[in-house]
């Protein structure tokens, strides 16, 4: 698999979960410019993304690109939008390729910071809320609550064989 290939699969399944797509849509496509700090940078506006986008979609079917359409279409466009000629695709690659890194150190980042996240809320609850998180930081549901209903009163939810008689 090129470069190009993985830097396209990486952004295809950013935030998809177990998942696994081979085709792009426009908001990972965006993603995928901005990281590459592309977005914004000369004839390269949020318009002109969207139309080279529409330009490589495949024909008949959903808004998404696939990775021949990424390769063939969409970076020669993108260079031309850059730098005014699509023979620039070298320059164009090597700023996707610092976007793969961007997208590394910030899921990287991103598993530190869940770690604080817990401790924060850990620390900073007290009384019962405490007991609604494990030491993991996740929820207990209805087992970490102090006043669980046991509905055994002569009331809503009233079952027979539990009176008092």
């Amino acid at each position: 698999m090129s470069a190009v290939e993985e830097i396209f699969m990486t952004y295809c399944n950013f935030g998809a979960g177990n998942t696994k797509t081979t085709t792009m849509d426009s908001s990972k496509f965006k993603k995928l410019l901005k990281d590459a700090s592309l977005l914004g940078k000369r004839n390269l506006t949020a318009a002109e993304m969207d139309m080279i986008f529409t330009r490589c979609c495949v024909k008949g079917g959903a808004k998404r690109m696939n990775v021949d359409s990424f390769k063939s279409k969409a970076i020669p466009l993108l260079a031309t939008a850059l730098y005014g000629s699509d023979q620039e695709t070298e320059k164009t690659i090597e700023a996707l390729c610092a976007a793969r890194a961007t997208i590394n150190t910030k899921m990287q980042s991103l598993t530190g910071q869940a770690a604080k996240n817990v401790d924060r809320l850990n620390t900073s609850l007290t009384g019962s809320h405490r007991e609604r998180f494990d030491k993991d930081g996740k929820g207990r549901g209805l087992e970490g609550r102090l006043d669980v209903s046991k509905n055994t009163g002569y009331v809503t939810g009233y079952k027979p064989g539990n009176s008092p008689r």
